[in-house]
């Protein structure tokens, strides 16, 4: 365990790089699943067994996905990225 001598070291920039990366993820897919259960009104599955239920699932996915391309379609904005790609 390294000591806190205040400075800044190139693993800890690495470290904090990664875990902005990963909780920006991880918000990312709590607004996606935040959107179906608000606006889709989807608070259950109505299949049983895991087939079924992995099915409904990607039907919902699907359907979610189809509604941001028709989106993005009609403001034509296909192709087009929102921000600049970062090097890390």
């Amino acid at each position: 365990m390294e000591k806190a001598t205040g400075k800044v070291s190139f693993k800890n920039i690495q470290n904090y790089l990664m875990n902005s990366l990963i909780n920006k993820a991880n918000m990312m897919n709590i607004i996606v699943f935040a959107v179906i259960k608000q606006y889709y009104r989807f608070r259950r599955f109505f299949m049983r067994g895991n087939i079924k239920v992995r099915t409904e699932f990607l039907l919902m996915a699907f359907g979610y996905n189809m509604n941001k391309l028709h989106s993005k379609t009609l403001q034509a904005r296909n192709g087009k990225l929102l921000h600049k790609k970062q090097a890390y």
